[in-house]
């Protein structure tokens, strides 16, 4: 029969950050991080399966993300 799921999916995702600092100096950074996102909630009080009655927390963070890894690019992979 037909049934809904839900799924794990992963996320890499690309940030760029600049700072100045009072002397005038600039300093930049590309950052990489590959995230996971997976089928249970951020509070484990409501199953992975439900999508109405939700608590709180789930109601606004919803799934649960895990950080898997992160890398400072170079500006010739950018």
């Amino acid at each position: 029969g037909s049934a809904i799921a839900t799924r794990s999916d992963t996320f890499t995702i690309r940030c760029y950050g600049e700072a100045t600092q009072s002397s005038g100096e600039t300093g930049s950074v590309w950052v990489e991080a590959v995230v996971q996102r997976f089928p249970d909630y951020v509070d484990a009080t409501n199953p992975a399966e439900a999508t109405t009655g939700l608590s709180g927390v789930n109601a606004v963070l919803g799934r649960r993300f895990k950080v898997i890894s992160t890398r400072t690019l170079k500006s010739d992979e950018i």
